[in-house]
């Protein structure tokens, strides 16, 4: 049963919601790093496992990758959620275009990348996109989100990518760029 607030006109009740703040760390919240995980590397000869990384994720997020020259394999990721769970994805590379994961890593654990064309570098790091704390099923279901950058509100509501079913796709992204200061976004359930 929903908590009401008591309003004057007794026939339009208005329900209570609750407020959840989810809080990023400054560094939680440190801007994107497009080689944060893989510096330049030159991409094997086999197909082999990277499991020592530049830095470690800051937070649960998204990770994104570049090659040089013409590749076009996959790169499997492997490492958990926010929640703490063994997930993986394959990612497909593009040439030289960006590519980014679906899914919110909290930690890289493994990326397996694929045999080289020619002589292709790929660099691997994270993106702008956090993990939530759960998932996210039909749209009216979906709570109102706003958020705070060092402490003001921003002007543009975040976007929310919601699966009902995979926690790891469930990803805000603020407005503005991540940039090492504090985060709060508020979920009005």
């Amino acid at each position: 049963m929903n908590d009401l607030i008591q309003t004057v006109a007794y026939v339009e009740p208005v329900d209570k919601i609750r407020i959840g703040r989810q809080l990023l760390t400054t560094a939680q919240a440190a801007a994107l790093d497009t080689n944060g995980l893989l510096e330049t590397t030159a991409l094997p000869a086999a197909a082999a496992d990277y499991t020592t990384f530049a830095h470690d994720m800051p937070y649960a997020r998204n990770v994104t990758a570049v090659c040089s020259g013409t590749q076009t394999g996959n790169m499997v990721l492997t490492g958990t959620d926010i929640d703490d769970v063994v997930i993986t994805e394959t990612v497909a590379l593009a040439s030289a275009v960006a590519v980014t994961s679906l899914k919110a890593f909290k930690t890289v654990t493994n990326i397996l990348l694929p045999i080289k064309v020619g002589s292709e570098t790929i660099i691997v790091g994270w993106g702008d996109k956090i993990g939530i704390p759960w998932k996210l099923g039909d749209a009216k279901d979906r709570p109102m989100v706003e958020a705070t950058v060092s402490g003001v509100i921003e002007a543009t509501a975040p976007t929310l990518t919601a699966d009902a079913d995979d926690l790891a796709k469930n990803l805000i992204d603020l407005d503005s760029a991540l940039a090492g200061t504090e985060v709060c976004i508020y979920y009005y359930v």
